[in-house]
């Protein structure tokens, strides 16, 4: 579990992580497997899910979905912010590379990966929406501290020594606030393949996304194959975060969008 997380939250918010990488009804059994869960507790939870209304279950085949009250929850997003066109440039991204793409986000000293967009098949990163990553290690998560002022990337950085499972995880502060300024410089980072050897990804910063977060974006994979066609994909990324023009969320906006729906 991590750390400082309510465990049935993070379990909660795990199914339906599941369920939007699955895309279709699925058994507690396959659940509980995926997740590497006790079935019983799984099933408990899956059946509490059914009764607030966010899962629904067929007793025919015994199979659990989600319900539009999921897809309902984060519908004022639309209206807040660019949902869609991201979630669209995350798509043609992955098409014109062929590779694993990946949007992040900070979360404390660590990126997270919120979406993560791939084939079924393939050699493809082993990745998932949801997980954690040290900054100072991940490609995003890089490319986020470099816009960063240096006192708050200290911090992260002796924060992620200080976590490093080994010495092979820990990174030398003067060689990575040197590091920062040639990706400023060069407007990209490409990983050192520290914490999945043999992949790589290429990372860049996206426009803000609203008055507070910044978001990166990646293309990833197999070192060898990613690293053939560089130019390429880094052609690639370049042109999509380019031609993203994302809308900045704010309270005025948000409000001017519903007078004219109510004027409408």
């Amino acid at each position: 579990m991590t750390a400082g997380v309510i465990k049935s939250a993070e379990r909660v918010l795990a199914v339906l992580e599941f369920f939007r990488t699955a895309r279709r009804p699925a058994a507690a059994m396959e659940v509980a497997r995926t997740l590497g869960w006790p079935q019983s507790s799984t099933s408990v939870l899956l059946r509490s899910m059914v009764t607030l209304g966010y899962l629904d279950y067929a007793l025919q085949t015994r199979m659990f979905m989600p319900t539009l009250r999921v897809a309902l929850l984060g519908d004022w997003l639309q209206e807040a912010g660019p949902v869609t066109p991201l979630t669209d440039t995350l798509a043609k991204l992955h098409k014109a590379t062929g590779e694993t793409v990946i949007l992040g986000r900070q979360h404390g000293a660590h990126i997270q990966y919120l979406s993560v967009v791939r084939e079924g098949e393939g050699l493809q990163l082993a990745l998932k929406a949801g997980l954690l990553r040290p900054m100072t290690l991940a490609a995003l998560g890089q490319a986020l501290l470099s816009a960063m002022v240096q006192k708050e990337v200290r911090g992260i950085i002796r924060r992620n020594n200080a976590e490093a499972p080994s010495p092979a995880f820990r990174v030398s502060e003067r060689e990575t606030l040197a590091k920062l300024v040639r990706i400023r410089r060069q407007g990209y980072v490409v990983s050192e393949a520290i914490i999945n050897p043999g992949s790589r990804v290429i990372a860049m910063l996206l426009p803000p996304q609203t008055d507070s977060v910044r978001l990166a974006v990646g293309v990833g994979g197999p070192t060898h194959r990613l690293m053939e066609r560089f130019e390429e994909n880094l052609d690639a990324l370049r042109l999509y975060v380019r031609d993203f023009r994302p809308a900045v969320m704010s309270k005025a906006g948000i409000a001017s969008r519903s007078a004219r729906r109510a004027s409408a």
